[in-house]
């Protein structure tokens, strides 16, 4: 770690790709968590428009998993670090 001009350790580029990569994860994981919710939602009292909402949604959020983790894939990949990303 490089010291700042106030005396505070500066965290490395590595160290933020790391954590940066780390935050990535535990966002895919608050998607899959937010997705099993509405589906349990649509399940306790499914009406037609419930339904088709979640439809919707799950499209989008799968879509968005999708791209997330490639990104991290392709950017772990570039700098070298491993995720739990899959």
């Amino acid at each position: 770690m490089s010291q700042s001009r106030f005396g505070r350790a500066r965290p490395t580029r590595r160290a933020a790709v790391k954590s940066g990569s780390a935050f990535a994860t535990w966002i895919l994981l608050a998607l899959e968590f937010a997705l099993a919710a509405d589906l349990v939602r649509t399940a306790v009292a499914p009406t037609w428009d419930d339904i088709s909402k979640l439809a919707v949604i799950a499209t989008i959020r799968t879509m968005l998993n999708y791209f997330l983790a490639k990104d991290i894939a392709s950017f772990d990949k570039a700098t070298g670090v491993k995720s739990r990303a899959k």
